[in-house]
């Protein structure tokens, strides 16, 4: 395949010279009914010496979205592929690290930086993936890309659509110019409009959220979000329409979070956190009406280990890879 482009040329020479084996990156398609010792292999849809990350199947079509990683920054490309096969189709370069489907199954939304690969300043947008009948749109039908907002982000820019089309962000409410180089606002989170004309934050009490606003997730009813702070190991509950703020999980000094929360149902989360004596991570399950309980408390310490961080004299990162087990 190298051979018949001209940029492989370059490539190949590359790796001729240093000698070093290639990771392959794939996205497979698996049939969980004959998944058994012998049985089929599964089905690689894609294959790429770029890493294939966040692959996600649109909830009313048979189609993957996937961000396929850029080597000279940290962004992406945002690409979709039906899950019958065939090429892929970029709907859009040097996105940010999150996206999601909209709830019609068609469009996605994603960020862009303002200005520059790296800027904090970044566009939300939305763009039509799929056409009426769920087939990878053209570029003439996907049409012209929709700018919803303009925001100063944390890191990860996060993004994530409502069961009603509305989009939850998280942002730092700046006003440019400012005086100075470090603005001391707390990030909040922001609810733009279907249409993308407004842009209504989130009526949360000063100081009740995490301060890190990186790493949420959505309930399936959409009107609650958890909140897990990536710089430590806090976890809070936020109730969209009213702003009201529970700490389901306090941070523990020392302790930073590498999972994503995960709903179990609309009123049912479950998360990792510090449990037991002597306190281990543990995966937790949480509602208003029945408080918190261990569902792991037998299981084995290495199943869990990789939850939780303890950090050690090296300055602590943010789960930029968090995800739920």
């Amino acid at each position: 395949m190298l051979k018949r482009s001209p940029a492989g040329q370059e490539l190949i020479k590359q790796l001729q010279q240093e000698k070093i084996g290639q990771v392959v990156h794939e996205i497979c398609v698996v049939d969980l009914k004959t998944v058994k010792p012998g049985g089929p292999e599964p089905r690689v849809l894609l294959r790429s010496l770029r890493d294939l990350t966040s692959p996600k199947v649109s909830s009313r079509h048979a189609t993957v979205a996937f961000l396929r990683m850029m080597e000279e920054d940290e962004s992406a490309s945002l690409e979709v592929c039906a899950l019958k096969g065939g090429e892929p189709t970029v709907l859009a370069q040097q996105v940010g690290l999150s996206f999601d489907w909209s709830p019609n199954g068609r469009s996605l939304v994603y960020t862009t930086a303002f200005s520059g690969t790296g800027s904090v300043m970044r566009r939300v947008h939305r763009v039509t993936a799929l056409d009426e009948k769920g087939e990878v749109a053209s570029e003439e039908t996907r049409g012209t890309v929709e700018n919803l907002a303009l925001a100063v982000m944390p890191s990860p820019n996060r993004v994530q659509n409502l069961p009603d089309g509305r989009v939850l962000i998280s942002a730092l409410p700046l006003t440019l110019p400012m005086a100075g180089t470090e603005p001391e606002v707390e990030s909040r989170l922001y609810i733009i409009s279907v249409d993308g004309k407004t842009l209504t934050p989130v009526p949360t009490a000063p100081g009740g959220l995490p301060g890190d606003l990186g790493y949420f997730v959505v309930s399936p009813d959409g009107k609650r979000v958890a909140v897990a702070e990536g710089g430590s190991d806090a976890v809070a509950v936020v109730e969209l329409d009213s702003g009201k703020t529970t700490m389901v999980s306090p941070a523990h000094p020392n302790w930073q979070c590498r999972t994503l929360p995960a709903w179990k149902s609309a009123t049912e989360l479950t998360f990792a956190a510090l449990d037991g004596s002597p306190a281990a991570p543990r995966w937790m399950i949480w509602s208003e009406e029945s408080g918190t309980r261990s569902l792991s408390a037998s299981w084995s310490a290495e199943a869990t280990a990789e939850w939780l961080e303890l950090k050690t004299n090296r300055e602590s990162q943010p789960a930029a890879e968090a995800k739920t087990p």
